[in-house]
């Protein structure tokens, strides 16, 4: 068997959370078809370009929770595996240790959970 991992970070900062990443692992052989009803979602709403929760407007709101629908339910189907980790704020670091530590270790912590 052949799996493929995706992979996807954000380095923003909140007010309570940051350095978000995220990934998921599927069967190479289930690729194709879960690509396809991602496009046919993202087609059917004429969204271009990346899903982005900042993008979310009350016009593709319904487009978003289809998208969300989909994905949940390869999980549910136990065809795709997804893993969200963030850092919490608590023990806030300066900028430029926080920026060291990000730019040494971002990768590292999302490929461990796989």
């Amino acid at each position: 068997m052949h799996y493929l991992i995706y992979c996807d970070e954000s380095a923003a900062d909140g007010a309570f959370y940051s350095d978000f990443y995220g990934g998921g692992i599927l069967l190479e052989k289930d690729r194709q078809k879960m690509e396809k009803s991602f496009l046919l979602c993202k087609e059917s709403y004429k969204i271009q370009g990346e899903m982005k929760w900042s993008k979310v407007t009350p016009y593709a709101l319904e487009a978003y929770k289809e998208y969300v629908d989909i994905l949940f339910g390869y999980i549910r189907q136990n065809k795709l595996k997804i893993r969200i980790m963030f850092t919490q704020n608590v023990n806030e670091l300066t900028a430029a240790a926080r920026a060291k530590y990000r730019n040494q270790n971002k990768f590292y912590r999302l490929y461990y959970q796989f």
